[in-house]
């Protein structure tokens, strides 16, 4: 037995058809794939990267320029070392900066301020002329 179908019908079952994948299981996984890449893309927590190419051994402090300043550590002579960003100069609108203290000397080298974002890298780089040290912002992905 054969059954006639309109034109009308012919055109809101394909309609049917084309819109099926496009409801509730067929979307999950896209769901889920955009959920997981979430969770794997976790950026590093922000980092200050020190080269003391001075002849003095530096102690290094992360300065708040509203005040505030902790210790990251001393970096001795021609070595480098990196250091994290404690969680408690993350928060609040403060710009930080880096002071290096030479060991044995008045003179410090400050840095320009910077803004410390997750997976950021603030390096530092001391010569035996402070005045000529530099020092910038780069993604930790690039080291």
């Amino acid at each position: 037995m054969q059954t006639h179908r309109s034109p009308w019908t012919l055109a809101a079952l394909a309609l049917a058809a084309a819109a099926a994948p496009m409801t509730g299981t067929a979307q999950q996984p896209e769901k889920d794939a955009a959920v997981a890449m979430e969770e794997s893309v976790t950026l590093p927590e922000p980092t200050v990267t020190v080269a003391n190419h001075n002849w003095l051994d530096m102690h290094v402090y992360l300065v708040r320029a509203g005040g505030g300043r902790t210790s990251l550590g001393i970096v001795t002579s021609h070595q480098t070392e990196r250091f994290e960003i404690p969680a408690g100069f993350m928060s609040g609108p403060s710009d930080l900066h880096i002071v290096a203290d030479p060991i044995g000397s008045r003179r410090s080298y400050v840095s320009p301020s910077f803004f410390p974002d997750p997976g950021t890298d603030f390096a530092v780089d001391l010569h035996a002329s402070l005045g000529l040290s530099w020092a910038n912002l780069r993604h930790a992905a690039a080291n």
